[in-house]
């Protein structure tokens, strides 16, 4: 899969430098540990705890700069995942209803998202279905790491669909079983999203 940072908007606040250092705290607890040995070998106990402030409080900017701003981050990769599946599966947007199924991993002190977050993208459209499937957002380098894409699946073609977590499956009509991995909630919101197309499209599972 391809990874993609584009420019730091809507993010054009955001700190590099303190962006990097708040996902970081056993590098910089490691710094507070060596400037504290420093500062009480040289001098005495209160110049180690001094020299171990060094690294605690650029890590605590840090992560404070992370809580304020990741929603941004997160929120514009969502959409570049949204706008890369429309790309690659060749969709009018306009015409597509998008459902976001994602899934996280990877945790940090002192921040509150995640390291990583694994992202389906499920177009509803009026006569077929297409999923963006296995993008992903890295926050701690901001990037958007592109997925792969299904081609369009076309309710007359679906005989039915299921979930048997956490896979969301689907049979064709001429026999092809194909299964999407999402979490075990999404896989069945995901199964009642297309059956009720479905229904409505007056096809019967």
């Amino acid at each position: 899969m391809d990874s993609e940072k584009n420019s730091k908007a809507p993010s054009e606040e955001i700190n590099d430098t303190l962006w990097s250092i708040g996902w970081q705290l056993g590098v910089m607890g490691f710094l507070a540990f060596v400037f504290a040995g420093t500062g009480i070998y040289a001098v005495d106990s209160f110049y180690g705890a001094a020299f171990s402030l060094v690294a605690i409080i650029p890590w605590h900017r840090g992560t404070r700069h992370i809580n304020k701003n990741w929603k941004d981050v997160f929120d514009a990769k969502i959409k570049q995942a949204e706008k890369a599946g429309v790309d690659q599966l060749n969709l009018n947007q306009d015409e597509v209803e998008m459902h976001h199924f994602i899934s996280c991993s990877g945790t940090a002190a002192g921040v509150v998202p995640n390291r990583r977050y694994r992202i389906s993208v499920l177009y509803v459209g009026e006569t077929f279905f297409a999923i963006y499937d296995d993008a992903g957002i890295d926050m701690v380098n901001r990037e958007l790491i592109r997925g792969s894409g299904t081609k369009e699946l076309y309710y007359r073609d679906i005989n039915s669909v299921d979930y048997l977590p956490p896979y969301f499956m689907v049979q064709t009509n001429s026999g092809d079983n194909l299964s999407y991995k999402f979490s075990d909630t999404d896989a069945e919101i995901a199964v009642k999203i297309i059956r009720k197309k479905l229904g409505s499209a007056q096809i019967h599972l």
